[in-house]
């Protein structure tokens, strides 16, 4: 059984930059994406927020805020390793 201050679920994945391309004519966003993010989304569903825990790691350039992010969603075990290279970016293109 885990102790009172440590996570029951800990997510270990990836953090991305998501470019969404609308299928109608109009702008694309950019937009805080990746694996980790959603499956953590998806767990709060069944467990309370403050026992999900987090690992996953962050590019040089970056331009989100994730630990806000996830601070703010009420996780308290979030380890993101900064690292020196390009961030993952992928891009979700929508068709009619």
């Amino acid at each position: 059984m885990a102790s009172r201050d440590s996570p029951d679920l800990i997510v270990v994945g990836q953090v991305t930059i998501d470019d969404v391309v609308p299928a109608a004519p109009g702008p694309w966003r950019r937009q805080m994406g990746g694996s980790s993010l959603y499956a953590v989304a998806g767990a709060r569903l069944w467990l309370d927020p403050g026992r999900i825990g987090l690992v996953a790691r962050v590019g040089r350039d970056y331009p989100f805020d994730p630990r806000r992010l996830l601070k703010d969603a009420g996780l308290k075990h979030v380890a993101l390793h900064s690292f020196a290279g390009e961030q993952l970016i992928e891009w979700l293109i929508y068709e009619p």
